[in-house]
Parts: structure tokens; sequence; C-alpha cells
């Protein structure tokens, strides 16, 4: 409560309210997002003797019936990042063995988990908050680590496409930028067409890093899933 005035029986009442980042109108109060949640937090309401999802609500009988998501700004590993990769969500679904949900988090902001996993000069490291604890965490060997597995598998990630559109878009310049901008653009379904010069894809990713930083191969089976 903000502010109360008047007097009993008639009066009013301001209140804050946090943003629930829940849609109030499409959610069922079914428990299904709290199932796969891979955030634990203390639970306000036992006064912090169990734990609780990220995802929750604060008791049986809460109205509105709702979810609620917490939120407490952005990680500084994501802030610093330059792709704004959600870092402790998919470190969150590694912790939990759920290395295909991790690297589908990852590839929400980023077509090169396996390419960055080597070459990155990992910046988010630096503001990792484990390291006020002990050291950071290696940010970048993890989704190296993930991307690595899934180019291996059997059926390697390949995300879905929105529904298709009947536009079309020219991206001129094969390199990074070129790639990633065909990349979000397919995933929201318009038809791409890529035009380079050379006569290979990858820009500075294929002619300027040397080969015992990124080898040939990785560079190609990211492209190629492009």
């Amino acid at each position: 409560m903000v502010d109360i005035e008047g007097e009993p029986g008639n009066f009013k009442v301001k209140i804050r309210q946090r943003p629930r980042f829940v849609d109030l109108s499409k959610c069922t109060s079914c428990g299904e997002c709290e199932k796969v949640c891979p955030v634990l937090r203390p639970n306000e309401y036992d006064m912090s003797l169990s734990e609780r999802k990220a995802i929750y609500k604060l008791y049986a009988q809460a109205i509105p019936g709702a979810y609620i998501i917490e939120k407490r700004g952005t990680a500084p590993c994501r802030a610093t990042c330059p792709a704004h990769v959600s870092i402790q969500g998919y470190i969150a679904l590694i912790r939990e063995k759920r290395f295909r949900e991790a690297l589908e988090v990852f590839k929400r902001e980023h077509p090169f988990p396996a390419i960055c996993g080597r070459v990155c000069h990992h910046p988010c490291e630096a503001e990792c908050s484990r390291k006020d604890l002990d050291e950071s965490l290696s940010i970048r060997l993890l989704h190296r680590f993930i991307a690595d597995m899934d180019l291996v598998s059997d059926s390697p990630y390949v995300p879905e496409i929105a529904e298709q559109k009947d536009e079309k878009v020219a991206v001129v310049g094969g390199g990074p930028a070129g790639l990633s901008c065909a990349y979000f653009l397919r995933l929201r379904g318009y038809k791409v067409t890529v035009f380079e010069k050379l006569n290979l894809l990858g820009g500075m990713m294929a002619v300027g890093i040397p080969r015992y930083r990124l080898p040939k191969e990785i560079l190609d089976r990211e492209i190629k899933l492009i």
C-alpha cells in the first residue's frame, strides 16, 4: 500500500502493483510452467523454510489465480553480452541436464553458439556474480559444450519457422551479420536470399579467424543449419 485517504466507509487506497510477466487472460493456473522452470528461489510464504520456482503462486488461494514471474532486473552477464543472450537461463537448464532446451534458449538470440564458444572474448564472465563467492562461471565453454553436443547428434536442433509469409527479403553479404539477419528473418517466416561475392559464406569468420581457433568444419556445420 502506498497511500490511504478518506474516512471509514468512504476511503481510497493507492497500491503499487508489481508486473506479473504473465498474461492474465491466458494463464489457467494449470501449474505446467512451474513444473519445468529450472530456477529455485527461497519461499517467502513460509519464511524461506522451503524453496519455490521463479514462476509461482504465492499461496494456493491467491487472487487472481494466475502465476507470476519474479524478475529483479537484468543479470549482469546478460547485460554485458553483445547479443543479450539469456545466460542465466541456459545455464540453469544445463544444471538440470536439459541440454537441448538450453541450446534452444541460446539460439533465440544468437545463431552461432559453437562458433561463439570458440572465439568470443566473453565479457560476460568478467561480470559474473559468482566471482563474488569464488570465481566466475565458464560461460563461453558451457555454450560451446551444448552446441558441440548438438552438432554431433543425429538430429541437430533447427528452430521452428513461424507462419510462412509471402514477402521476400534480399540480404547482401554472407558474413556473421548477414547470416544472422537471414536467420531471424527466416524464423519469422520470410523467404530470404543471401548474396555473397566470395565463393564461401561466413565473412570474417571464414577468412579472418585462424583455423586453430575456429575449425572450418565447425563453421560449415553451423552455417549449414541456417
